[in-house]
């Protein structure tokens, strides 16, 4: 499935007939709190029918955000009638051989292999398939996102407590909580972009599973299915889960922006930090699910140092 989000602009009633086309092919508005211009978004098996649409319509421009179910770019476009104008495509993980903030302390280099990307597909659909939870008030406090995510690492806590840590591999109750967690962590990851509707919502979701997928895909480790210390992958999960709350703590209190930075120097936002934090989680769980022997698609793969 690929996933849009649109923003249409144009004269106002080539704008409308757009929407009203999309809105029939079965694109959901986004409810504005501050009149703008028109926001959907739309799930679809191929770019294709949107490109037909904004084909009969070309007085309107459509801004389109897009990306494919555990597809490797995240893709900002323009159509306006029959052409497409790609602006950028931002990986979700970078090529083999980079060390950006996601995989700095996880690469391997040349020492590790990579897990299986259709075991890890497998991983990620498993939790995809988890019910969504949501904060008592989504989006209202970065408290309500730690209750969330705290919540489901004591899930995982009591089942792994119910069982040996030092056993050779997690017990399925321990496997369902953990893709719980993840899930939660997907949730997480999305409200920080306080999406304005149930599609956006979904929209942030598949994309954090995306990026979560294309990292843990992208980081050479050392274990491989089946041969995992899984005490030691917990305290990964553990200590993932535990900097997720940390980042909604510092998100609460809103310290002052930082100074500009200067040349190439960025530092993240409280949005990017915390999306940060939410993308290791999963794709921490992803990577436990498929060492644990959870999935049987594919095969290669192994663990940290």
């Amino acid at each position: 499935m690929h996933h849009h989000r649109l923003v249409l602009n144009g004269p106002p009633r080539a704008v409308a007939a757009l929407a009203r086309a999309l809105v029939a092919a079965g694109a959901a508005p986004v409810p504005e709190a501050v009149p703008g211009p028109p926001r959907l978004t739309w799930t679809t098996p191929e770019p294709s029918p949107l490109s037909a649409i904004c084909a009969r319509h070309p007085e309107a421009a459509v801004g389109v955000e897009r990306f494919a179910d555990l597809g490797a770019t995240l893709d900002h476009l323009v159509l306006r009638g029959a052409e497409t104008t790609v602006l950028e495509r931002l990986p979700f993980a970078p090529a083999g051989g980079d060390d950006p903030p996601l995989l700095e302390g996880l690469a391997l280099g040349g020492e590790g292999v990579p897990l299986s990307p259709g075991a890890l597909a497998v991983a990620a659909g498993r939790v995809a398939r988890e019910p969504v939870r949501l904060p008592a008030a989504p989006a209202l406090s970065a408290v309500d996102d730690a209750l969330l995510v705290g919540a489901a690492l004591g899930r995982v806590c009591v089942a792994a407590g119910e069982d040996p840590v030092g056993d050779e591999h997690p017990p399925a109750v321990v496997l369902a909580a953990l893709s719980d967690l993840a899930a939660v962590a997907l949730t997480a990851g999305a409200v920080v972009h306080d999406p304005a509707s149930d599609g956006e919502l979904a929209f942030e979701r598949a994309r954090v599973l995306a990026e979560a997928h294309a990292v843990a895909t992208a980081e050479r480790l050392w274990s491989r299915p089946g041969d995992a210390d899984w005490s030691e992958w917990l305290m990964y999960v553990l200590t993932g889960a535990v900097t997720v709350v940390e980042d909604c703590a510092v998100a609460l209190h809103q310290p002052p922006v930082p100074l500009l930075a200067l040349h190439a120097e960025h530092g993240a936002t409280l949005v990017e930090r915390l999306g940060h934090a939410t993308t290791r989680l999963v794709a921490t769980c992803l990577q436990v699910l498929v060492l644990s022997g959870a999935t049987t698609a594919g095969s290669g793969g192994c663990a940290r140092n």
